[in-house]
């Protein structure tokens, strides 16, 4: 349940600013969308994730595969937010 709900904060959260950056931009373009959802997962999510993982001293692989995953979670996302716009 915890990974259902972070993961629709995630979306909500990522469609708010997708919007946002398309008002101030003004255009509804699809790139638009790509491109906040792979700033916003390179800025956060990646930056976060590899932060932790250092820390921790986790495995290189593991920390590339999480990445490979939050990279795809968040350009999907962007895509679904850019072809519902």
């Amino acid at each position: 349940m915890v990974l259902i709900l972070a993961v629709v904060v995630t979306a909500v959260a990522l469609a708010y600013v997708c919007s946002a950056v398309s008002s101030a931009l003004g255009t509804d373009a699809f790139w638009v969308d790509l491109s906040v959802s792979l700033l916003a997962c390179g800025g956060f999510s990646l930056s976060t994730l590899l932060q932790h993982n250092g820390f921790e001293q986790k495995p290189t692989q593991l920390s590339l595969i999480n990445s490979a995953y939050q990279l795809a979670l968040f350009l999907g996302m962007g895509v679904a937010i850019g072809l519902l716009q």
